[in-house]
């Protein structure tokens, strides 16, 4: 039953390619309504106005512009929506601040997603990484992605302190 769950909501999950974001200006109630929908069965990245705003405020992301928001500060939030919960908003600042000089978000943005979307279509219950083909109880597939994603969080936060000494070289 869980696993079907789990197997579903990881089929079902989609992004929107950058050129689908809405670039009409979107108000702050309109950004979080657009952003939650797709996260509504990712309850831990739900965005409430209070995130959007504290990210303006945080400048993780620039001002706003007559009370809306842009395309590229939607695509932005999506971004810190998923990103905050393996990286520090330090680190998310360190690259944000690097796609502002980037040639262009939207070719930054649209690879994230490439690669997100990929990665949930590669994982999930009965999809043993490294157990070659053996039958996994669920609490060694869970044991997997843990160790997975703890490894992936250690070679992240080397990263940025190697990242951080270099730059203040």
């Amino acid at each position: 039953m869980i696993r079907k769950e789990i197997h579903s909501a990881m089929q079902e999950f989609t992004l929107p390619a950058y050129h689908e974001i809405p670039d009409v200006g979107l108000y702050l109630d309109q950004v979080t309504k657009y952003l939650n929908s797709y996260f509504s069965k990712f309850p831990d990245f739900t965005v409430t106005p209070s995130m959007i705003t504290n990210s303006v405020k945080q400048k993780l992301v620039k001002r706003l512009n007559k009370k809306t928001y842009t395309r590229d500060q939607i695509a932005q939030f999506i971004f810190i929506s998923i990103a905050k919960t393996v990286l520090s908003l330090d680190h998310i600042r360190t690259l944000l601040s690097r796609e502002a000089n980037a040639e262009s978000f939207e070719n930054s943005y649209n690879y994230f997603r490439t690669i997100l979307l990929h990665v949930l279509a590669e994982i999930g219950p009965g999809k043993a990484l490294f157990a070659d083909n053996k039958k996994l109880t669920e609490d060694e597939e869970m044991l997997e992605y843990i160790a997975v994603t703890a490894g992936h969080k250690m070679f992240l936060e080397k990263y940025f302190a190697l990242s951080e000494e270099v730059s203040s070289d």
